[in-house]
């Protein structure tokens, strides 16, 4: 409902399933990736190779799926005013998913502090877009 012209998970090679549905483009690296960033990086390796003009990427962890099924509430107008930028939602000030890239921030992703500090880095100076939906703050891997 946000608008996604595609959308690309990478998965262990025993959930291949996903790419079942026609939208999807699933990547299983063979050996899995050990960090988040390795599997940020090839699925923008996927993106890039598809031909088409693609505005951006909406950066979603499998963790956060009700934030990434809340985007089309305020993505379009975060783009409307910040396209050009990447785009953090916030709730109550507190960062949350997912984050918005576009296509010429792209190349941070590839950038050596990704590599330390993980794909955060590459959302440095983003415009921080208030949401009133706590859903983008979800994290499933943190336990309460």
């Amino acid at each position: 409902r946000a608008g996604a012209r595609q959308v690309i998970v990478v998965v262990r090679p025993e959930h291949l399933a996903l790419s079942e549905n026609p939208r999807v483009t699933a990547v299983a690296p063979d050996p899995p990736t050990q960090s988040m960033i390795e599997s940020v990086r090839l699925g923008l390796l996927a993106l890039e190779r598809q031909a088409g003009g693609d505005d951006g990427l909406l950066l979603c962890p499998v963790d956060a799926a009700r934030a990434a099924e809340a985007s089309h509430r305020w993505l379009p107008a975060a783009l409307s005013a910040h396209g050009s930028c990447a785009v953090i939602p916030t709730f109550q000030g507190a960062p949350g998913h997912p984050a918005w890239l576009p296509r010429n921030l792209w190349g941070r992703l590839h950038q050596d502090t990704c590599s330390s500090l993980g794909a955060k880095a590459a959302f440095a100076g983003a415009a921080h877009w208030a949401v009133t939906d706590p859903a983008v703050l979800d994290n499933v891997n943190v336990r309460t």
